[in-house]
């Protein structure tokens, strides 16, 4: 198991992971990293383990966050494929003019937009 030194708010740890995770591993300290800097910036005199315990709070919160957006966003995509599987399609759905039903302009339109908020939300996990 190779060990690797992170830096989370200016301090230095060794820390052992599996063999293939380093990357991963590098990749959340540099998250916990960030908030943590923002807290030594607002207290000097935070403990090292305040530090890391209410940065990952701070972590976690948003993982709560991301977690429940997930859920609406599959419970959204649910219902339509739902509506899609059972033809719920009443004549106000289709439009004979462009002969394309809206709900499949709807569910497009709705796919886009959680497409686009999952990217932001990966963004944001990404920046901090």
């Amino acid at each position: 198991m190779p060990d690797i030194n992170l830096s989370i708010g200016g301090r230095s740890f060794a820390v052992a992971c599996p063999e293939g995770e380093e990357a991963s591993l590098e990749a959340a300290a540099q998250i916990l990293s960030a908030d943590a800097r923002t807290l030594v910036e607002q207290s000097k005199n935070l403990s090292e383990s305040q530090m890391l315990l209410i940065s990952g709070l701070m972590s976690a919160d948003r993982a709560i966050s991301i977690q429940e957006d997930l859920k609406k966003a599959e419970v959204e995509v649910n219902n339509l494929k739902l509506k899609i599987e059972k033809g719920s399609l009443d004549e106000s759905a289709y439009d004979e003019e462009l002969g394309t039903s809206n709900l499949t302009t709807e569910l497009y339109e709705r796919l886009s937009k959680l497409s686009v908020e999952a990217e932001n939300l990966a963004d944001s996990l990404e920046k901090k």
